[in-house]
């Protein structure tokens, strides 16, 4: 269940890249200049080789999962630098665009784990907690 939440804020955070579903600002204009010049698309916010998009994985255990990029860069596109680059949030833009699916599917594999013969006593507000945090929301105390 985790594993398949975790796969679809991936997908969605590769998906978003080059685009600005999310309210992204425009890329300035000496930056799209700069960026054809190099002979890439002008105005393809976080997107030119596609290394940062690649580098979107995904890990998941019994009880967890993460959507992350070891792509140094991927942080500053995130949170944005005091250099001038605003954030561009891929990774909770994602989980927080996807959050009502992952609660959903959370919530019918509960139900299915609940319902089943192999009933076994789960810390389900803990799994919930977990998905919904993962996803981008605030669980049952938030």
């Amino acid at each position: 269940m985790l594993d398949h939440a975790a796969l679809i804020i991936q997908k969605e955070a590769k998906r978003v890249i080059g685009t600005y579903e999310y309210g992204w600002p425009q890329l300035q204009l000496a930056t799209q200049i700069a960026r054809e010049n190099k002979g890439f698309a002008p105005n393809d916010p976080l997107l030119m080789t596609g290394e940062l998009r690649d580098s979107i994985q995904y890990s998941s255990g019994e009880h967890e999962a993460r959507v992350g990029t070891n792509n140094p860069k991927g942080v500053w596109m995130e949170l944005g630098t005091r250099r001038g680059i605003p954030p561009r949030s891929f990774l909770m833009g994602a989980a927080m665009h996807k959050e009502k699916e992952v609660v959903a599917l959370v919530g019918k594999g509960v139900h299915i784990s609940l319902t089943s013969d192999q009933f076994e006593l789960l810390d389900i507000t803990g799994m919930v907690d977990k998905a919904v945090a993962a996803a981008g929301g605030g669980g049952s105390d938030g």
